[in-house]
Parts: structure tokens; C-alpha cells; sequence
């Protein structure tokens, strides 16, 4: 739900002689808005720098954003939740995207996702072709990643 509030207060103050007006405008607009069409998006990746960034940006944005700071933790917010994508980062200590991807594959849950690679540098481009031929792993993004490449990308997997 987004609830907008504008709030505009206007004091005129006329002095005319013996004429005295005090003017006070009051404009208040308040529009309530239901928004069910939100955008819902997951972000997993161990830097909490990189994810709470995100966050606000999106969440300013207005997308509705989730976020998990490991990869068991993002494993299980995929299986259990549905997104309309998924940035998920390649390189995390002790369960990596790599992992969350096959684990996925293995228990047939991969497929219907929409999986968008965080990766450094160091990864091969053969690792990240190979991973792009997966149902559900749309495309990657390269480490440090423009915010404008990021709204660029999104639109395609809306609703």
C-alpha cells in the first residue's frame, strides 16, 4: 500500500490601514493509493554496504524489496516466496549463488525464476555463459554495477 501525503500550509498576512486580514489557506491533498502491482524484488548478497544501498534505492523507487545477507538465507526466501526478480551475487562465502542455482536445479525450482548474476570480474565469461543457458537465470551484471544498468534490466521481468 502507498499512501502519499502533501501537506501545504499558506500564511498571508495583509495590513491596509485600520484594515487588518489575516488569511490562512489551508490546502491539504491527501491521496490514498493501493498499489498491489509492486514490483517484488530479492536481493542476495553477503555485503550489507551493497544490500542496504539497494534497498533504499528501491524501496525510494517504489519496489517492494527483500533482502538476504547470505546465501542459505537467500536459498531459503527463494523457495519460500515468490519474486519478480532476483539479484543474486555469485561470490559468498560458505553457500555461493553457484550453489543456491543448483540446488534449485536439483529440486526442479529453478525454472519458473527470475535470476539476475551479481558477479565480479573474476569469474570466466564461459562460467557465466554456461550458467545463462539455465531456465530462470535471465542475464548477469558485472561488479561495480551502474544503478541505471539495474533500472535498465528490470522492466523486463515486471508482472
Amino acid at each position: 500500500m502507498i499512501i502519499n501525503y502533501q501537506f501545504c500550509f499558506i500564511i498571508t498576512y495583509f495590513n491596509q490601514s485600520d484594515l487588518s486580514v489575516l488569511f490562512l489557506r489551508t490546502i491539504i491533498d491527501i491521496s490514498l493509493s493501493v498499489n498491489s502491482e509492486l514490483m517484488k524484488i530479492l536481493i542476495v548478497d553477503d555485503n550489507d554496504s551493497i544490500t542496504g544501498a539497494l534497498d533504499k534505492y528501491f524501496t525510494v523507487k517504489g519496489f517492494e524489496v527483500s533482502v538476504a545477507n547470505g546465501g542459505r538465507n537467500g536459498l531459503s526466501l527463494i523457495q519460500n516466496h515468490k519474486f519478480d526478480a532476483i539479484f543474486l551475487d555469485m561470490s559468498m562465502p560458505e553457500f555461493s549463488g553457484i550453489d543456491i542455482i543448483e540446488t534449485l536445479e536439483k529440486n526442479c525450482q529453478l525454472k519458473d525464476k527470475k535470476i539476475i548474476l551479481f558477479t565480479a570480474s573474476s569469474i570466466p565469461r564461459e562460467v557465466l555463459d554456461e550458467l545463462l543457458q539455465k531456465e530462470g537465470v535471465q542475464t548477469y551484471l558485472r561488479k561495480p554495477v551502474k544503478l541505471a544498468e539495474i533500472l535498465q534490466v528490470l522492466p523486463h521481468y515486471k508482472k
